[in-house]
């Protein structure tokens, strides 16, 4: 027995040994497999953007795949130059493929890919600089940049082109291994933000940042238990647009969108055009009244600013000092007390008190008959 211990243990070291060259063998086979898959992730993030317009983050991609599978991939120079080509595309307005801008990156892709030729030596490609001190600027000027863009757009391409490129510098200048995944996270989040953008295309309103019509009536759609729903529509805003121009007439809806966002127990939809709409749910219903009416309260004290235009003679429209204008609101709202009571009745409801509201003189709220 003693003797079959010691054989065992003897083996122990052979077996962990045999252990960590099976574990390294499946380290490579993975990063093979991710470097591939990085590639092909890649791919279809470029389409994604060029499908949706987005020329800065496409280059983005098409140099880090160019980067990724030249022939210099390797080189210290080829990581810089990168550095370097991020760095310009984040500086230029975003590109179109017809621009020159996109052209010429283009043609730095193609040198990267190893299709122009090469400087044979690193001195010959940045005579006099450090290398790392190039790349290190270039990278620091390109997340600085695109932080910018991104803190004074607040669009979700923006910000996946500034977090791609926190790990740049040690991943161009070394850490080879790790360079796939860098890739393919980039390319995920462009897929994801490739995702949320359709998604917001399809229910939220462009103008408003509010949920759209489409967004409502699915909400609509699952209403169960109590409910409150509320029509609400901008007094005379025809003769406003007419008086004012489109670009005042945008402003004051808007204006009134951020009003009706911060209604209090209820969520704002963009039901179209000038009109807005309200859901109210569970014990919110009951404060439904209040809630409104402090919305429509804010609404009839909220200037809207413009440009001078014309004298404005409508009722819901009185001109403030210093090219200020006002708007009012006026509100219906229907409550749906039974369970089998159907939505459709209770949004029809609403609009019909709407609509009393407005025969009524405007800038009032109207509860639906019982």
């Amino acid at each position: 027995m003693h003797c079959d211990r010691r054989r065992t243990l003897a083996r122990l070291p052979r077996l962990q040994s045999g252990d960590r060259e099976h574990d390294l063998m499946m380290i490579a086979q993975t990063l093979q497999w991710l470097a591939a898959e990085a590639s092909i992730l890649a791919a279809l993030a470029v389409a994604v953007t060029l499908v949706l317009g987005r020329g800065r983050l496409a280059l983005l991609l098409v140099l880090l795949l160019a980067w990724l599978h030249g022939p210099n991939a390797q080189s210290v120079d080829a990581g810089t130059a990168t550095a370097l080509l991020i760095a310009v595309l984040a500086m230029l307005p975003e590109p179109t493929w017809r621009s020159p801008q996109a052209w010429l990156l283009g043609m730095a892709c193609l040198w990267l890919a190893g299709w122009l030729p090469w400087p044979s030596s690193p001195d010959a490609a940045w005579p006099g600089a450090p290398v790392a001190n190039v790349a290190g600027w270039s990278v620091g000027l390109a997340l600085l940049a695109g932080l910018v863009r991104w803190i004074r757009s607040g669009g979700p391409f923006e910000l996946v082109f500034a977090l791609s490129l926190l790990p740049a510098l040690p991943l161009l200048l070394g850490s080879e291994a790790l360079r796939p995944g860098w890739l393919a996270v980039l390319a995920g989040l462009v897929l994801l933000g490739g995702l949320w953008a359709a998604v917001r295309v399809a229910y939220v309103d462009a103008l408003t940042g509010l949920p759209n019509r489409r967004a409502f009536d699915e909400q609509m759609s699952r209403l169960s238990g109590q409910a409150a729903v509320a029509m609400i529509d901008v007094d005379h805003f025809k003769r406003f647009n007419d008086r004012h121009g489109h670009e005042a007439g945008d402003r004051a809806l808007r204006a009134v969108a951020r009003q009706v966002r911060g209604v209090h127990g209820g969520r704002a939809y963009r039901y179209g055009g000038e009109e807005f709409a309200v859901i109210f749910e569970g014990r919110h219903v009951e404060k439904a009244e209040e809630a409104l009416e402090r919305v429509r309260e804010c609404v009839e004290a909220m200037p809207v600013r413009v440009g001078t235009g014309k004298r404005a003679g409508a009722q819901a429209v009185r001109r403030g000092q210093g090219g200020e204008l006002r708007v009012t609101v006026s509100m219906g709202l229907a409550r749906r007390v039974s369970r089998g009571r159907p939505a459709v009745e209770v949004l029809k409801e609403a609009d019909r008190a709407l609509y009393r509201s407005k025969q009524g003189g405007r800038n009032r709220l109207t509860l639906a008959r019982a």
